[in-house]
């Protein structure tokens, strides 16, 4: 990735990052939200930031633009509108260690009873902002079940990235290398996340709702 097209650093994080806290998820491309999403603050460590984000939250996401065939059309445009996203069906839970080019989802099903699977997304390291965490998703998706036998997802999308200059060549092959570093740690029994595999919410937690100023981007 070039320097120009990173995530800017955001201004000192002032949620306190004590459980329970509401902070704000956001995806931003060209300086540009793409999609915001409020979490609960599960941990905020200098080593582990952990969210939760239950059935029923409410945010904002990209809507595609009028003629374009796909989302990726739309992001490689540089221009759109954000509407409204509702988060549905699935608890999820989210853990990134700060400096890791990787990002690793839990989901459990809407009432907590079953665990469906885990998640990673290949994604660019996780900045901190005053309201929450900013980031970009890099496309590249492992899915793996509870007992971590894994598959790619969303090669194709990879691909299209390339062909619409969301990403050069060069990116993609960065994306797909830090994809194998993943799958090789999986593969060596270091998939340090399935200790959360038995973790729950506080049911006293609400449903998260985005703050004043979930929209402004330093």
């Amino acid at each position: 990735m070039g320097p120009d097209d990173r995530v800017p650093d955001g201004a000192p994080a002032v949620i306190s990052g004590r459980p329970g806290d509401v902070a704000v998820l956001r995806e931003l491309w060209w300086g540009k939200i793409w999609f915001a999403l409020p979490v609960t603050v599960v941990q905020d460590t200098d080593e582990l930031v952990a969210f939760y984000c239950p059935p029923g939250t409410e945010g904002r996401g990209a809507v595609r633009a009028p003629g374009k065939r796909d989302n990726f059309s739309t992001l490689a445009s540089k221009e759109w509108d954000l509407g409204p996203r509702t988060w549905e069906r699935t608890r999820r839970l989210g853990l990134w260690r700060p400096d890791d080019p990787y990002a690793v989802s839990a989901f459990w099903s809407a009432d907590g009873s079953e665990f469906l699977q885990w998640y990673v997304d290949i994604v660019e390291p996780l900045r901190r902002t005053s309201i929450g965490f900013d980031f970009r998703d890099l496309e590249l998706d492992i899915v793996l079940d509870e007992d971590l036998a894994w598959q790619w997802k969303d090669q194709e999308e990879v691909d299209l990235a390339i062909e619409l200059g969301v990403f050069t060549p060069a990116d993609a092959a960065e994306i797909r290398a830090n994809g194998e570093r993943v799958i090789e740690m999986i593969e060596r029994g270091d998939a340090w996340w399935t200790s959360w595999r038995e973790w729950a919410p506080d049911p006293s937690w609400p449903v998260p709702v985005l703050p004043d100023g979930w929209d402004v981007v330093p």
